[in-house]
Formats: C-alpha cells, sequence, structure tokens
C-alpha cells in the first residue's frame, strides 16, 4: 500500500503532466486503444503460459497437475479415470486413498472434494508426502474387482485442466439451472400446504444436501412437520421432531430470557453497569457496558478478538474445556469497535459474558442453571446446554454430517460424519445450547403466555435498541405482508437452526439441520420460510 507520501507525490506528477501535456479525444482514444492492445497481449501471454507450461504454478507455489484424467465420487471413495476406464482408487504412492480423504475433510472442511479433485500437489504435499512427475497408483477395477499396480503415471497439467473445467461447467449448470417460481398457498389449505413443503423439502435434500426436521405450528397446534435424513449415520437412526439439535447462536434467546428473569427476582438491572457485578469491566473502556448493552449486541465488544493473538487464543479455547471466566479475562482485553449504545455489532463475545454474569450472580454452573430454571420446568425434555466435560448422554445429540455425493440412481445424497473439534460447552449463552423441534413449539408457547416471563419483560425481551436486533431477537416489520416478526438464525461446525414467531398469526415456524449452513442451505431456507407464511417462493 502506498503511504501517504507517495499518493501526493504521484497526485503531484499527474497534475504536472497534465500542465504540459493537452490530451485530445483523437489522443485519448489512441491510447485507451493501446492500452487496451497492451492487456489483451498480456492476458494472451498469460494464457499461453497457463495452457503451455506443464508445470504451471499457482500462486500458492503448488504445481497444478494431477495423475487422474477425472474424478467422481460414490460417498466418500474416490473413482479415477485413467485414459478411458475409470478405476476405485486404492492408495497413491503408498497412502491409502482414504487417509488421503479423511485428511482433506479434517484439513478444507467444505472444500474437501475441490482440494481432492483440483489441488492434490498442495493436498499431498500438506500430508508431507509432495508428489514427484510421476505417481505409483493402486487401483481396482469396477467390472472385475482386480486389482492393479500403475507405476510412472505423470502427472500433467492437461489431466489437472480437464477436472478443473469438468468441475467449473458442474457449477455453471447449476447456478444458470432455472428456479421456478411459485405462487402462495395458503397455510389454511392444509392439504395443499403441507403437499407443497414436502414437495420442497425432498428437492432441498436432493440438492442442497438438507438433512433435518421442520415444524410449523399454530397455537402450539402443528401445521406441518417434516424429518429429513439421519441423526446417526452408523445406526440409522432417523432425525425426529425430539432429536435435539445444536441450534448454534438461537442459543441466545434462552440467555436474555434467563437474564430477564434474574432482574424480576431482584438481583440487578438491565440497565446495570456489567462491571459492578463482574469486576473485570472496571477499567475504563468497559466501564460503560451494560447488561443491556451485551443483550442487544450494542456493547462495543467485537463478534471474536481480532487481533491475531486474541483469535488463536479463541479458537483454542473454543476446542478445549474452557471456564467460562477465561472468556471474561479475554473480553477485557478486546479494544471496543465503538462506544456502548452508539451502534450494533452481533458479539459472541458479549453472551459469553452473559453467562458469566449468570455463574457469579448465582453461584451456580451456567448449564445447571439454565436446567433447574428453564428447561426442567418448562418441560423443555429434549433441551440443555453442552457441558464443557461433555458427558455420555449428550450423544443423543444429533452428529453433524456432510453432503459428499448424489447417487444418480436413486436421487438420494449420500453423507459422512463430522467432527469439527469443537467443545460445545464453550460456546456456554452464544451458542451451547441443544434443543429438539417439539421443544421449540413448547418455547414458543412460553414466550406467548406469562408462565415465565410478564408482560412487561416480554415487551422488553422483544423491543429492538439499534437495527432492529432485541435481546436475544430480531425483530422487524415484513415489507412482504407488513407483519411483525420476530425471528433468529444460528449456524455453525455442522448444525443450522432457524425460528419465526409471528405474533399477529400465533404462528411459529422452525427449522433444525445437522448438516453444515451452505449458501444452498440458506437459500432453502429462505425461501421455505416465505412458502411458510403463505407468500410466492422459488425453487432453488
Amino acid at each position: 500500500m502506498a503511504s501517504a507520501d507517495t499518493h501526493d507525490n504521484l497526485t503531484a506528477s499527474v497534475v504536472s503532466l497534465s500542465e504540459k501535456t493537452c490530451m485530445t479525444p483523437r489522443r485519448f482514444a489512441a491510447s485507451f486503444a493501446i492500452g487496451v492492445m497492451a492487456l489483451m497481449g498480456f492476458g494472451s501471454i498469460m494464457f499461453a503460459m497457463i495452457n503451455m507450461d506443464p508445470n504451471f504454478i499457482t500462486g500458492d507455489g503448488y504445481p497444478v497437475r494431477s495423475p487422474f484424467a477425472a474424478v467422481r465420487w460414490q460417498e466418500y471413495q474416490p473413482e479415477v479415470k485413467l485414459g478411458e476406464e475409470w478405476f476405485k482408487l486404492v492408495s497413491l504412492d503408498e497412502i491409502p486413498a482414504s487417509e488421503i480423504v479423511s485428511f482433506s475433510r479434517r484439513t478444507y472442511g467444505n472444500r474437501w472434494h475441490k482440494r481432492f479433485e483440483e489441488d492434490l500437489v498442495e493436498l499431498l504435499t500438506g500430508m508431507k508426502h509432495p508428489p514427484q512427475d510421476t505417481v505409483t497408483l493402486v487401483v481396482q477395477s469396477l467390472t472385475s474387482s482386480e486389482t492393479s499396480v500403475r507405476e510412472d503415471v505423470p502427472m500433467t497439467y492437461a489431466n489437472r485442466r480437464a477436472i478443473w473445467n469438468a468441475a467449473h461447467e458442474r457449477t455453471t449448470a447449476e447456478s444458470r439451472r432455472e428456479r421456478v417460481a411459485h405462487t402462495a398457498v395458503s397455510i389454511d389449505n392444509t392439504e395443499q400446504f403441507r403437499k407443497r413443503i414436502d414437495e420442497f423439502l425432498h428437492l432441498a435434500q436432493v440438492n442442497a444436501g438438507f438433512s433435518g426436521v421442520v415444524m410449523v405450528a399454530r397455537g402450539g397446534a402443528p401445521d406441518y412437520q417434516g424429518t429429513f435424513g439421519f441423526s446417526h449415520l452408523a445406526s440409522r437412526i432417523p432425525n425426529s421432531l425430539d432429536t435435539p439439535f445444536r441450534i448454534a447462536a438461537l442459543s441466545q434467546s434462552f440467555t436474555s430470557a434467563a437474564i430477564l428473569t434474574l432482574e424480576a427476582d431482584g438481583n440487578f438491572s438491565v440497565d446495570d453497569p456489567v462491571h459492578r457485578y463482574l469486576s473485570e469491566f472496571e477499567a475504563e473502556a468497559y466501564r460503560g457496558i451494560t447488561i443491556y448493552h451485551l443483550l442487544t449486541h450494542t456493547s462495543g465488544l467485537p463478534r471474536i478478538p481480532e487481533d491475531a493473538t486474541g483469535r488463536a487464543r479463541w479458537v483454542a479455547m473454543s476446542r478445549a474445556p474452557t471456564p467460562v471466566n477465561d472468556y471474561v479475562r479475554l473480553a477485557c482485553e478486546c479494544p471496543l469497535k465503538f462506544q456502548p449504545g452508539q451502534r450494533r455489532l452481533y458479539s459472541n463475545v458479549g453472551y459469553r459474558i452473559l453467562s458469566a454474569l449468570i455463574v457469579r450472580i448465582t453461584g451456580e454452573e451456567y448449564a445447571d442453571f439454565m436446567q433447574e430454571r428453564l428447561f426442567e420446568p418448562l418441560g423443555l425434555r429434549q433441551s440443555g446446554v453442552a457441558r464443557i466435560s461433555q458427558p455420555p448422554d449428550e450423544a443423543r445429540v444429533a452428529e453433524s454430517v456432510s453432503r459428499v455425493s448424489l447417487d444418480s440412481r436413486s436421487s438420494e445424497p449420500s453423507f459422512v460424519s463430522t467432527d469439527s473439534g469443537q467443545n460445545y460447552g464453550s460456546g456456554y449463552g452464544s451458542g451451547g445450547i441443544y434443543a429438539s423441534a417439539n421443544d421449540l413449539v413448547r418455547w414458543d408457547r412460553v414466550l406467548a403466555g406469562d408462565r415465565l416471563l410478564s408482560a412487561e419483560q416480554k415487551t422488553r425481551l422483544f423491543q429492538p435498541a439499534r437495527e432492529y436486533y432485541a435481546c436475544g431477537w430480531i425483530v422487524k416489520k415484513s415489507g412482504l405482508d407488513g407483519r411483525v416478526y420476530q425471528t433468529y438464525t444460528g449456524g455453525n461446525y455442522g448444525y443450522f437452526s432457524r425460528i419465526m414467531r409471528i405474533p399477529e398469526d400465533d404462528l411459529v415456524i422452525i427449522a433444525l439441520g445437522n448438516v453444515r449452513k451452505t449458501d444452498d442451505i440458506d437459500e432453502v431456507l429462505d425461501q421455505l420460510f416465505r412458502l411458510c407464511r403463505s407468500l410466492p417462493y422459488r425453487d432453488f
């Protein structure tokens, strides 16, 4: 980046040049044409280099080469094309194919297919086995099941480019696929409404790898219930309306309600400064932060620590059984993004601090307090807080899965179990809660009544502070149908959640999933929630 002095010198040079040279329209046109020709010439040279040089190097320093002419997948088993024949890949340079796939999944997340197909040199180098110009492959014939050894198979740019072109064509075809627009169907037309959602979600399962549950209810009575995929692949246990899912940021709706119950008990006012209860916040920079600022994401604290050291500590803490007080200390090392109350900035840090506040006030562990004060008395039997000790009973929570392929014969997606390495207990009140769809309908009924919160407290809970953010909820008026809705979403390493309450219709829409949230899943949820609100929607 140029310094300010350099910028001034460049400006001065341009001004001096313009004073000496009169740029006529004809001269400008000629200069422009020359510039375009130069760029085209440079592009042609680069294109030629890429296509002629079999050892072309990417910006990351890895040759773009492959020993396969094409790659396809059966679940997470790669099948590779050598010449004109397809084989099951057994090993490459004595590295089992399963180990290569496993490393790619652990290292690159939802990009692991691309890394295997298009960046094989980088992938193998990351495994400490950088390939030479030729490799040895052990492959199994798909027709005879005979295993053979192919020695000195060349790594070529032509192969890699063929794989890249095939992937690009698939992506282009998917993006150009015509989306079908559908007219609205009224929720009161029960049979047609349920049929539409079923058709939509089965398409979502095939095209986007949807795995989870959807529930639509009015006044607590279901208008639609749908379940898709498995909660545990090895045992083939299907997802159900009682399956607990990790709900990520949707946890904040429970934490905010817990804070308001403690206020009602006389423990504090949410307008109190945080430092009154957490002494770590007594430093001048943090003294202006109130409990309400934390509830509404207006404290000035960042989403997560932004400096390299703080971010590294945050990542390490999310993978270990980290006491909540450690997050308090880390928060007070984060520079504020703005003065408290001035703006809104979503902050996971802030809701960890609210968890710590509950611990300091009650003397109980956050998970114990939530179980005793909210989940158990309210009958939320499939809900709880993941504990940092990760006890065995949490095995009933749906496991995270990743889509790996689509079986062309059955049009059913294939999944593999994934382990993000996260300790979900360290999410506490910002993302550590799990719940079932049935429990979230019960939660909706709690919020509709006065069993937990008074009318005054619920007004505070759902009153936006800035940019539609209330206490653990987003509340705004729809530009589509004029109704006020209360909503929140969550998504983390292999889970997604979304809830929308429309008080005017006494309607709640819930979607929970145990597959990583992608752009396709986001589009599925956007259109699904339009359909469920009796609005026009599109396929995806």
